[in-house]
């Protein structure tokens, strides 16, 4: 499949920029059937067709400046080619999830996904190139880490990847569920029991250590703030108070000065 023949013009100005994909599906390659077809436009005619039984693996939700995307052009004496990766980070752990994830590398996967900028779908992968799965398993080194997985779908293209001029999503298989939880501790331990409070240009973030709140996480919890600085979030250092010593503590003031936005997390 060769594209480059819809011929030049200037370039858009105005362009929307938001990063990122707002949702993403994935196939093993030997699961597409028929592969669409080139329009003059250079755009896909419509989407792959799977074989019978098959189907999507998602939607994957992305939250945003969790999954990101680059083509590199790179030139070879054949002429350019493009060095393709789709990388991620899926936040904790489950058995289930654990044994899909070793499975994933005997296989080249098609990638589709919804651009947030834009709100286009793209299929990352063709019938001459899938791309190869590869992951990192971190579940952190104590409980004041956060267990994670870094993600990569990789290949190599004559192209950059091409516009769906639309998905169905359908047939899809989405997630099976949440992962099975063994506590391991006393009872309101368990595994994934956190909050999140986004903040957007907002100096201070008042939590009241409400009887419910307390009843998840105990009278005095673990709090991190995390702030997007552009591509990805990173854990911040601010100052946080308590307005009395616990278990009397009834409310935590969080001061953002100086940060854009974000998230808490209470664990």
């Amino acid at each position: 499949m060769q594209t480059g023949y819809a011929g030049l013009n200037t370039l858009y100005s105005g362009l929307l920029y938001d990063g990122g994909f707002i949702e993403w599906y994935y196939i093993p390659k030997e699961k597409i059937s028929v592969w669409p077809s080139l329009k003059n436009n250079q755009e896909l005619a419509d989407e792959p067709q799977l074989i019978g039984g098959a189907s999507w693996f998602g939607p994957v939700k992305v939250p945003q400046s969790t999954v990101g995307f680059t083509e590199t052009q790179e030139i070879s004496p054949a002429g350019p080619f493009y060095k393709i990766q789709l990388e991620g980070i899926q936040f904790g752990e489950g058995r289930g999830n654990r044994i899909i994830l070793e499975n994933m590398p005997y296989h080249e996967f098609i990638v589709v996904g919804k651009l947030r900028a834009g709100g286009f779908w793209l299929m990352i992968g063709n019938k001459e190139s899938g791309l190869q799965f590869g992951h990192k398993s971190d579940p952190g080194k104590g409980y004041f880490n956060t267990t994670k997985t870094e993600l990569a779908f990789s290949g190599e293209s004559i192209h950059k990847a091409l516009i769906l001029p639309s998905f169905e999503l359908s047939p899809s298989t989405p997630s099976p569920g949440l992962p099975e939880i063994d506590p391991g501790g006393a009872p309101g331990t368990g595994a994934n029991v956190t909050e999140t409070i986004e903040f957007d240009g907002t100096s201070a973030v008042v939590i009241p250590w409400t009887t419910e709140r307390k009843a998840a996480f105990g009278i005095f919890p673990l709090i991190q703030v995390w702030f997007d600085d552009g591509g990805h979030f990173s854990l911040a250092n601010v100052p946080i108070t308590c307005d009395q010593a616990p278990p009397l503590t009834s409310s935590f003031t969080i001061d953002l000065t100086g940060f854009g936005n974000g998230f808490i997390q209470i664990k």
